[in-house]
């Protein structure tokens, strides 16, 4: 049996006189129920069904579109290892040891040691309780880049051309808040009042609940099988990265602070415990909840997913409902623009760098690329999408909150929710736009002040569309 979404010809909700769905599920063969959206009259529906009934669905079924279930993941760069290295001989492994500045080791941290960078070749581990990690390298005698990534409270590593015939150790710089980053750089130290009045989906792997920058309105655990109210962390420190970035309230030296602290935000969970990938069933259960709760803004740092017709729907339901949806543009080193950034009047954010805002060593350093814009000292991530873009946000080395503190991530994930920061102050600040009923028009309205007060740094469109969100 696989899953499949069921979804109406339009929308996500059966029009008023359809045949129920109920009656079409009691025929002979029929898919069964996994889930399905809550709402009056009913929705789209997650079922289970074996592939070779799927045809015969459809065509007993006219009125039903038959989707299948597709997977998208979090906006976030983190390189990975896709293969091992080439075995030519035994070799004793590669034993790295990671440390603070101060000689404490550093436990649970991810050491990625590529032998062959381009094609994604070499091992990986995290250090043990002495800060260790043995990585098998085969009878490779150079590690081409070794990157260190969640080192709570410390700066992450990338570094090139190391002998790996021999034991390292590795010193990592402490995280200082007094340090200014690429969110600090471009918005500096907002009024918690900033963003008040303006209610923020973050649909995301979930927010941490107890972090001291955070304070967290409410939710919806939208994955299926799981408890509705676990909509705290799902064990990825993602969701509480881009929650500190929109409305951190924190203040240097001990926290950080986000660009609409004054906004509320609410955590809509769509990634299953311990899952780096949300189905597009829970993205479109997760849209729905968020409009039904009255939303302003929509977070989406996810993408991979391909086009596809439940998010597709969701996100027209939302923004017919007045719902403004800021996206990711993806991160595919300048391919074009993903889905579901891509779609109409869905705001698409690029990742904008600034050397200086991060330490050399920072695994953001290698992110750096041509053209540049009026300020050498700024570029696009060469990670980041291109094209469609509206606007461009910072997305490289972003320190903000993870669960039981703070860290530095590189992505569009972290330039989609500076972009929704933004516009919480736009709507915030603008009296018009307060008084307005939520509604496409006042959306409408909002997106024009957004391109219009956006700042052009110097680079082509086609990078940083109408410039900088601010």
């Amino acid at each position: 049996m696989r899953r499949y979404v069921l979804l109406p010809r339009r929308g996500l909700r059966w029009p008023t006189g359809a045949r129920h769905l109920e009656a079409a599920m009691a025929e002979p063969g029929a898919p069964r129920v996994v889930d399905t959206l809550v709402g009056p009259g009913g929705g789209a529906t997650l079922v289970a069904i074996a592939p070779g009934d799927v045809e015969t669905l459809r065509v007993r079924e006219p009125d039903l579109r038959v989707v299948p279930v597709r997977l998208y993941r979090p906006a976030l760069v983190r390189p990975e290892v896709a293969r091992p290295p080439l075995e030519v001989a035994a070799a004793p492994p590669f034993v790295v040891t990671v440390v603070s500045a101060d000689g404490r080791v550093v436990t649970g941290a991810t050491v990625s040691a590529f032998t062959d960078f381009a094609a994604r070749r070499g091992a990986r581990g995290r250090t043990a309780a002495d800060g260790t990690v043995e990585l098998d390298l085969g009878a490779a005698d150079v590690v081409e880049r070794l990157y260190v990534h969640g080192a709570l409270d410390h700066w992450s590593l990338l570094r090139r051309r190391v002998r790996a015939g021999r034991p390292l150790r590795l010193a990592l710089r402490p995280l200082d808040h007094r340090e200014v980053d690429g969110v600090a750089h471009r918005y500096g130290m907002a009024r918690l009042s900033a963003g008040r009045g303006v209610r923020i989906a973050l649909i995301d792997t979930g927010v941490a609940l107890d972090h001291g920058d955070l304070a967290v309105a409410g939710g919806r655990n939208c994955v299926t099988g799981e408890e509705p109210e676990d909509f705290g962390p799902n064990g990825l420190e993602h969701g509480t990265h881009v929650a500190g970035i929109v409305a951190a309230r924190g203040r240097p030296p001990s926290g950080r602070r986000g660009v609409a602290p004054g906004a509320e935000i609410r955590s809509y969970r769509a990634f299953g415990r311990n899952r780096g990938e949300a189905t597009n069933f829970a993205l479109a259960k997760a849209l729905d909840a968020a409009v039904g709760d009255g939303c302003d803004i929509v977070n989406l740092s996810v993408g991979g997913g391909g086009p596809d017709p439940v998010v597709r729907a969701a996100i027209e339901e939302a923004q017919a409902a007045g719902v403004l949806v800021v996206a990711a543009a993806g991160n595919d080193d300048r391919g074009p623009v993903s889905f579901p950034a891509n779609l109409a009047d869905v705001v698409a954010a690029s990742a904008l760098g600034r050397t200086g805002t991060f330490p050399a060593s920072a695994g953001g350093a290698a992110e750096r690329r041509g053209p540049y814009g009026n300020d050498g000292a700024d570029f696009i991530a060469a990670f980041s999408n291109v094209g469609a873009i509206d606007v461009t946000a910072p997305g490289v080395a972003i320190v903000s909150t993870v669960p039981g503190g703070y860290l530095d991530l590189d992505g569009t994930s972290m330039a989609c929710p500076a972009v929704v920061g933004v516009l919480a102050r736009v709507i915030s600040g603008s009296r018009r736009l307060r008084s307005q009923a939520r509604s496409p028009e006042r959306a409408a309205a909002a997106l024009t002040l957004l391109r219009r007060r956006a700042e052009p740094l110097g680079f082509p469109s086609s990078l940083e569309g109408e410039g900088l969100a601010r």
